[in-house]
């Protein structure tokens, strides 16, 4: 493979992943807050006081930002579609809904509280609570109503003026998504220590025993060179994008496949001495990035341990293994040791393992990580470990002629469940071309299935099994087509659409399922 194509891990060395966390306030649209629930309360007005007269609020029938809403789903629908029986485009649709409101509204109670939806075929397009004030129903305020937070891969300012995307627009599709985010670029242990010599890490096992103080004392050791410049740009740059500046946030690959650095390659370590530089090298990012309270433990690792690439397989020397003679009960054992060094930085911390293809039963390359996924959970419940983590995250490189086996998903799901491990989150992408991300050009469902609506389903098939799973999370692998990794690079894969925003910052089909979906779950 092109060791100069842009890869997935190229992509969010330069971008942040975030997590559409779930406050309620939007920036550059204009719903700024959840609907108020109805509610019934008696007012006493004060005598002696004037009393200025409230607006009346806006109905369905004369609401300015009906038509916005209208084109955006009709749009996504081809400029035309289909409601009771008659096409109609934006405007027509829009019209029709405002000479008669009460045909397209629906109330529902949630939580005890009363909410009233504007419904075109099923799908949630406006929302208005007890003050009668409409709203978008983003999907945001329908996943907070529901209680999962959605997550996207959040590109950093340069990365956008670099491919000559929108920040105004980017941010705000991004406010219709949420406010957690997951940091990529930045906090990530090869650029954290990109330049740290072999000399630093001698020093680190020379001052060892008073690094070791400094570290339980929750202090990041002096006088190394750290570059933490790029992680807490990432971190200021998704404080600002975030509802009222109080973001929450997830880092990666603090442990990526399982390769060493050079400056350490080099110092031909023992693997005491290895597994210092580890313990150091995991505390000090946690403990440099005190805002960030989610960590991955490990990115990918089982995959990487599947190729039997020996540079894949660095780390597992601090317990005195070859890569010829590292085995699933290594992986497991690097798995915990990092957990409890997170754990020991950051009590509260929350660890997430993240795998790609472990539920991807239609993807023929996928059943070699499938199986050895499997044996690791197993190999860490079977050492009582299992409570060190928060649950897994799923990488879905998916493509529509592949399709998707719920059920065997669901078996595997109750495999994980038995273990003690919990479905976490996912960073789902829907290749709609004619290669999948693997390059392969054949599928189950070649020329069986059209496109667009495959891509549909895929989304909603998958978006329900996590609800049904009751997984605090749902994610995408990038915001939108606009940002889509693959096509980027010195070798892309063209005509993927993957995302729910086009690559125009419009609203797609998909993003209208994700939004039934969630309807149909409150």
């Amino acid at each position: 493979m092109n060791k100069n194509k842009l890869t997935r891990r190229d992509f969010l060395k330069m971008a942040g992943v975030t997590s559409a966390g779930l406050a309620l306030s939007a920036c550059g649209v204009d719903v700024t807050k959840l609907p108020d629930p109805t509610v019934t309360a008696s007012i006493t007005p004060f005598p002696t006081a004037t009393q200025t007269p409230i607006p009346t609020p806006e109905t369905l029938a004369s609401l300015k930002d009906l038509e916005f809403w209208i084109d955006d789903f009709v749009n996504a629908h081809g400029g035309t579609i289909k409601v009771n029986e008659t096409n109609m485009n934006a405007r027509e649709l829009t019209n029709k809904i405002r000479t008669n409101p009460e045909s397209f509204t629906q109330t529902k109670l949630i939580s005890s509280k009363e909410y009233s939806f504007l419904m075109v075929n099923d799908v949630p397009i406006g929302i208005a609570g007890g003050d009668k004030k409409w709203s978008e129903s983003s999907l945001r305020i329908l996943a907070e109503l529901k209680g999962i937070e959605l997550e996207f891969a959040w590109a950093g300012d340069d990365f956008l003026r670099q491919h000559n995307i929108s920040s105004e627009k980017y941010v705000e599709l991004s406010k219709l998504i949420g406010n957690s985010f997951i940091i990529g670029g930045g906090v990530q242990t090869q650029q954290v220590f990109q330049n740290f010599t072999t000399q630093d890490w001698q020093r680190v096992i020379k001052n060892w025993n008073d690094i070791k103080g400094q570290l339980q004392s929750n202090k990041v050791p002096s006088g190394y060179p750290y570059y933490l410049d790029y992680g807490k740009e990432m971190i200021r740059q998704v404080t600002i994008a975030s509802v009222n500046e109080n973001p929450k946030m997830r880092g990666l690959w603090l442990m990526h496949l399982g390769n060493g650095l050079d400056s350490i390659i080099k110092g031909s370590f023992s693997s005491q001495e290895l597994s210092i530089i580890l313990e150091f090298i995991i505390k000090s990012i946690v403990l440099s990035f005190p805002e960030i309270n989610r960590w991955d433990a490990t990115d990918e690792l089982v995959n990487a341990y599947v190729t039997e690439e020996p540079d894949l397989r660095f780390w597992y020397q601090i317990f005195g293994k070859s890569p010829a003679q590292t085995s699933i009960s290594d992986v497991a054992d690097l798995m915990i040791v990092i957990a409890q060094w997170i754990k020991e930085a950051n009590q509260n911390a929350e660890v997430i393992i993240t795998e790609d293809a472990i539920l991807d039963f239609n993807n023929a390359y996928a059943p070699w990580s499938i199986n050895a996924f499997n044996d690791v959970l197993e190999n860490i419940s079977s050492k009582s470990q299992a409570h060190l983590f928060k649950g897994i995250d799923c990488e879905f490189n998916l493509w529509v002629y592949d399709g998707l086996d719920i059920e065997k998903m669901k078996a595997n799901l109750d495999k994980w469940n038995n273990w003690g491990f919990h479905l976490y989150g996912s960073e789902t992408m829907i290749v709609t071309g004619d290669t999948s991300i693997q390059r392969r050009t054949s599928g189950i469902l070649s020329g069986k299935v059209d496109p667009i609506e495959q891509q549909d389903l895929m989304y909603k098939q998958l978006f329900q099994f996590y609800l049904d799973a009751q997984a605090p999370t749902f994610g995408f692998g990038e915001l939108g087509d606009m940002d889509n990794w693959l096509e980027m690079g010195d070798d892309p894969l063209y005509n993927t659409a993957p995302g729910i925003f086009d690559v125009n910052y419009r609203k797609k089909s998909c993003y209208f399922v994700l939004a039934k979906t969630l309807f149909e779950n409150l």
